[in-house]
């Protein structure tokens, strides 16, 4: 509405009548707005969807609609109680709408929702707009708007505070002390445009595809979150060039504070009194536990837990001073090789979060299709969304599976690939040489025709 200004030579009287009949249009307006609002909310409750209709269900109708088909879970991986929670604790984090200027077209909820199914199924722009009836520049504003407010609550959720390791639950696991565990993961690209020079710094040759890497570390207590990321790497440079470069930000979480010291060294002498009988009866079967009483002592009084890493990441300690490792043995021969082997294999759950995280986010298992300035950011999202899962969903045996099969469905399609290129490549040369000889083409059973 325009504002009101006074005509020249206008009279007083007729200027306050003029007023009047303006805000009278405001509150007629205002009213109008209110009676649309009630309108929605007397629908919502003839609809059944809930005795008590919510605010949010009214300001937010992608939400709404998503609700009312039962398909939260299918296009977000969480339930709608699950959604409300999120949403209730991310609300602080969410900038006021501005008094002035143009203002937000999606609710804030909606655009969450909006990202949640762009990380869940990979979606496309257009796609998500098609489905929530908004246009493609709308939809991709509000996802804009929200991805950093959702890494920012995600990272002071999980990140910024992680739990600390339990010395009474780590102190006690065979002597291992394994508080964390470390492994990288890829994600897959598009070849980058540039020179071969320029692409081949992002090709994984173990894995065969253009790909970035991003080093992760579970805790490794159930029901083992991530705790810490590494910056997005190209998929050529090794997992093990990474560690040493950046191993030094392990150290501060793996470092065991007094308090932990304290409750190792009182856990370790309970052992011996009568609550802890029992426990050493049973741990005695255990060969690694079986060593000198002093050994174990003094590892457990050691300056910092361990972290787990596998075979990859073998290397003298001088490469990574402070950082003490827990590592499966190469080539295993004797029974307390395989034990310990096989005491590894159930520590190092990281593959399990990694199956988990996979299954539950297309953006991270199929090819990245957005920039590289995002990249860290949507990574990490999905990881954190993947605690706030594990959280009601504990990790299993499946998953680990899940992502073994992954990573052999990767290289088994670059090498379908790669055998369908050399197949194009040997015809080519075949109908090369037949024109070169003035052979015109080849019969079924190889006997050649020539041009008449």
């Amino acid at each position: 509405m325009r504002p009101f200004k006074r005509k020249r030579g206008e009279a007083s009287e007729v200027v306050l009548e003029r007023m009047g009949e303006k805000d009278g249009i405001k509150v007629a307006k205002r009213k109008q707005r209110l009676e649309v609002l009630a309108a929605k909310v007397h629908h919502l409750k003839e609809k059944g969807l809930a005795e008590d209709p919510r605010e949010d269900d009214v300001e937010s109708p992608f939400f709404n609609f998503l609700k009312q088909k039962d398909a939260l879970p299918a296009h977000t991986n969480f339930l709608e109680s699950e959604l409300r929670s999120l949403f209730a604790d991310l609300q602080q984090y969410v900038p006021e709408a501005p008094r002035r200027g143009r203002k937000n077209v999606i609710h804030w909820r909606d655009a969450v929702l909006y990202l949640l199914m762009m990380y869940k199924g990979n979606r496309k722009i257009k796609e998500l707009s098609s489905l929530g009836g908004r246009t493609t520049g709308t939809v991709n504003a509000a996802i804009l708007r929200m991805r950093p407010v959702l890494h920012a609550y995600l990272s002071k959720r999980w990140i910024e505070n992680p739990a600390r390791p339990d010395a009474q639950v780590i102190g006690l696991q065979d002597g291992n002390e394994v508080a964390a565990c470390y492994d990288h993961t890829f994600t897959k690209i598009g070849r980058p445009v540039g020179s071969f020079d320029d692409a081949k710094r992002f090709y994984d040759v173990k894995h065969k595809c253009y790909a970035f890497k991003k080093a992760v570390v579970v805790s490794g207590m159930h029901p083992h979150y991530a705790v810490m990321f590494g910056k997005a790497i190209p998929g050529a440079k090794h997992d093990y060039v990474d560690l040493k470069e950046n191993y030094k930000m392990l150290l501060p979480y793996l470092e065991r504070v007094k308090e932990e010291k304290d409750k190792t060294a009182e856990n370790k002498r309970g052992l011996e009194g009568k609550e802890g009988k029992e426990e050493k009866r049973r741990a005695s079967k255990s060969s690694l536990f079986s060593s000198s009483s002093s050994t174990t002592l003094a590892s457990s009084l050691s300056s910092s837990w361990k972290c787990s890493f596998d075979k990859g990441y073998v290397g003298p300690e001088a490469d990574t001073p402070g950082l003490r490792k827990y590592m499966p043995i190469k080539s295993a021969q004797s029974a307390e090789d395989h034990y310990h082997n096989k005491k590894w294999s159930q520590t190092h759950v990281i593959e399990r979060y990694f199956g988990r995280m996979k299954q539950l986010w297309g953006i991270t298992a199929e090819r990245y299709r957005l920039t590289s300035e995002t990249l860290d950011q949507d990574f990490e999202n999905c990881a954190l969304l993947t605690n706030a899962h594990i959280k009601y969903h504990q990790l299993t045996p499946d998953d680990e599976t899940f992502y073994l099969v992954w990573k052999a469905e990767i290289s088994q399609e670059a090498d379908d690939k790669a055998a369908s290129l050399r197949l194009k490549r040997t015809r080519h040369s075949f109908v090369e040489q037949a024109r070169a000889m003035g052979l015109e083409a080849f019969g079924e059973a190889g006997s050649p025709t020539f041009v008449k």
